[in-house]
């Protein structure tokens, strides 16, 4: 069974060029034009991994990546925010909100993958001898 991706960006070419990305990997994408949608699209489809802009109409990714964290269903899910905001407090704003990993646009295709990747597949870490 393929992972499930759900990408959250108000921009249409923005989620195009995700979308491509990852059916590239084999992955099944799931997308949401705004906050309101993610959060229920990520509700009833359980993703493995959320993808969510920060800027959206309705509730911001921070506001989606917060009330995911604040369901015991999805608590665990890693979450990822895409954004060209830079500054260090936007990165604390959005550890704040549960984000699992910050990524600035614009970004490279294989950053997208990769990360994605090791979202689904981390390593175990060695355990101490």
């Amino acid at each position: 069974m393929a992972k499930r991706i759900l990408i959250a960006d108000d921009s249409a070419a923005q989620r195009k060029i995700m979308v491509s990305c990852l059916r590239g990997l084999g992955l099944e994408v799931l997308q949401a034009e705004d906050g309101e949608e993610a959060l229920s699209l990520a509700i009833g489809a359980r993703p493995d991994v959320v993808i969510l802009d920060w800027m959206m109409p309705g509730y911001s990714g921070l506001e989606v990546a917060a009330r995911l964290r604040d369901s015991s269903d999805l608590a665990e899910v890693p979450i990822v925010l895409v954004t060209a905001r830079d500054q260090e407090r936007d990165e604390a704003a959005a550890t704040i909100a549960g984000v699992t990993r910050y990524l600035r646009k614009p970004f490279a295709s294989s950053d997208l993958s990769n990360l994605v990747h090791s979202l689904l597949d981390p390593q175990p870490t060695a355990e101490p001898v």
